[in-house]
Parts: C-alpha cells; sequence; structure tokens
C-alpha cells in the first residue's frame, strides 16, 4: 500500500508491538488443524456459517508483572479492536488498522487468529475475546466491507490517519481549516466502530475497543443485530506454551475507557460472557472448543447496561478526577 504512514511518534505501544512488526515467530510447536477449529465454533454454537460479523478485541499485552502476582501491566490497557465478516459469496475477511505500516490491512480470520504475521502476533501473543453477530442482512455487511475498502484508498492520499491520542482534537480543527488541508484521524477502536456503524451493529463510534464490544452486546435488541440470541461470545486463549516476540507471560488488567472504574468493574472479565472458549492445552498443537456451562455464563443485562449511559459515564469521569485531585493534594501536606 502507497504512502504516507501514519505518524510515529503517536503510535499505540500496545496495540502495536515495536518496531520492527513481527515476522513468523519460533514456536516450541506449530499449532495443527487450524482450518478446523473456526468451523468447530460454529458446530458449538449450532449455527451452519460463519457469522456475519465478529467483532474481535485484542486484550492487551503486559509488559511488566506485578511482584509476586500473575498479573501484569501496560503503558496503555485498552487493547486493540479488528473486526471479522463474512460477505454475500462466502469470502470471508479480518480488517486490521495497524499504526506502523498502511492504516488498513486485510487478513483471513485464520491467519490472523492463529498466525503470527498480523501486528498483534494472533494467540501467540495476546488473548482475543470476540463478539459475534451471527446474521444481519448482506447489504449491512457489505455497506462495512466498502467502508473499510474507501478508508484505505483515503489513506493511500494522505486523507485518512492513524492517531491514538489526537484525533478527536485534530478532527475537530477540520472544520474551521480549509477542506481536505488536514487529513481524518482515529485510532483502531475509532476506525473499526465507523465501519460496524455503516453495518448498524453499534449505536455509535467510540475511541475504546473493549466499549465497542459492550455496546454490542448490551444493546443487540437495538441495533442491526435485533436479538441477544443472534449474538455469541468467544474467548480465544493465548497459547501460553508459545515463544512470544514482545510482552511477558502474566495476566494484563484490561480497562474499558479512562477514568470509568465502574464500567471497567463490570466489565472486568469479558470471558464470562463466552459461550465457547478456543485454547491450546499443554502438550498439544491443536486448538480445541469447549462450551461453557450456560447457568454459569453472564448474560446481557438492561440493568447493568445503565453504567454505560453517557450521564452516567460523564459522572463517573468527573468523581474520578475530582477523588485524584483530593488524594492529591492530601499527598502534598
Amino acid at each position: 500500500m502507497a504512502e504516507p504512514k501514519a505518524d510515529a511518534a503517536v503510535e499505540d505501544p500496545v496495540a502495536y508491538p515495536p518496531h520492527p512488526e513481527p515476522e513468523a515467530v519460533p514456536q516450541p510447536h506449530m499449532l495443527e488443524n487450524i482450518e478446523g477449529v473456526l468451523p468447530a465454533v460454529d458446530a458449538a454454537l449450532g449455527v451452519k456459517h460463519p457469522p456475519s460479523i465478529e467483532y474481535i478485541l485484542v486484550r492487551p499485552f503486559s509488559a511488566l508483572r506485578i511482584p509476586g502476582t500473575d498479573i501484569g501491566i501496560s503503558y496503555n490497557n485498552y487493547g486493540h479492536s479488528a473486526v471479522r465478516y463474512t460477505l454475500e459469496d462466502g469470502t470471508q475477511k479480518v480488517m486490521n488498522i495497524a499504526g506502523s505500516s498502511g492504516l488498513v490491512s486485510f487478513f483471513t480470520p485464520e491467519e490472523y487468529i492463529f498466525g503470527t504475521n498480523s501486528p498483534q502476533g494472533g494467540i501467540t501473543h495476546r488473548d482475543m475475546v470476540s463478539v459475534r453477530v451471527e446474521n444481519i442482512p448482506p447489504e449491512a455487511v457489505r455497506a462495512m466491507d466498502e467502508y473499510y475498502q474507501e478508508l484505505a484508498s483515503q489513506n493511500e492520499k494522505g486523507l485518512a490517519k492513524f492517531n491514538i491520542i489526537l484525533g478527536p482534537i485534530l478532527n475537530a480543527l477540520r472544520f474551521i481549516l480549509p477542506r481536505n488541508s488536514l487529513a481524518v484521524r482515529g485510532n483502531c477502536a475509532y476506525w473499526t466502530s465507523s465501519g460496524l456503524e455503516k453495518a448498524g451493529i453499534v449505536t455509535g463510534r467510540s475511541m475504546w475497543p473493549k466499549s465497542i464490544f459492550i455496546d454490542i452486546l448490551e444493546n443487540a435488541e437495538h441495533t442491526a443485530a435485533a436479538s441477544h440470541d443472534n449474538v455469541h461470545v468467544v474467548s480465544y486463549r493465548r497459547d501460553r506454551a508459545a515463544t512470544r516476540s514482545y510482552g511477558i507471560d502474566a495476566q494484563p488488567i484490561s480497562g474499558v475507557a479512562p477514568f470509568q472504574p465502574i464500567r471497567s468493574f463490570f466489565y472486568f472479565n469479558l470471558e464470562s460472557f463466552a459461550h465457547a472458549i478456543v485454547s491450546v492445552p499443554l502438550g498439544s498443537a491443536t486448538p480445541e472448543v469447549q462450551l461453557t456451562d450456560d447457568d454459569d455464563r453472564a448474560k446481557p443485562s438492561t440493568l447493568r447496561n445503565v453504567v454505560n449511559s453517557r450521564p452516567v459515564a460523564i459522572a463517573s469521569v468527573i468523581s474520578s478526577l475530582i477523588l485524584i485531585r483530593y488524594a492529591l493534594r492530601r499527598l502534598r501536606f
């Protein structure tokens, strides 16, 4: 894909590994039968075809371990967004946003989830948890695909770029500057959710990967998904026996958004919503699919979804900032 590339100074150190992006990563064993894993997930869930759309939340990696624990922290604890989808002719794609190469790239689902050549490095490096929308109109998926194709074209022309922090500010400046004098900027979540908005399965765009997952899951009855019965959650656990090219072997802390502890508390463990878990047993080279117990699984909740409303989110941010200010003032005395 042609230049320009995204600004290197604002790359996401969590969503994208340091330069160079990982190529084939040496592993103690190569995963086997990866072509059969995703069909096995479909069969386990009782569906006869791949999902129309599967939003993939790639959990952050751990850079430092909290002493005496298996918990890790990183520079950014919000993760990464990607999306798998199926076109009318059966073609399956994973669309991925990158900050250190061409903005938009496409993979097969097996390459992205089980391979090592994507910027995130697959389940060799990161846990993933996805929310699948099994059936929506083909034209909705087509509209999303056309958006991502056009986004790639805009990036080649220098009109769309990656920026993890300053996107909202720079985009606001576009309203007062001459047309096309400043590229539209966004992070992985912004661009991914913009496409999902075209498909009608989110209530709006977001800069926060976990927030997109929550929106699709909790608001299914109010979007093109139409019903919670049309939605499944799948957890893809990291292969902890595999050799990593970045990060350490520790479980990362993952938040929903800055200064929103209430939402982060309620959605701390997204695997609790999973209908199926894909994992690689120690000593094995074959990923296995396991259904979860329906009685133990967390369900979408209208009451819990109140914490995702704009007034509650704003109140959470304000109260968090007040508490931080109070704590800092106490420390000075």
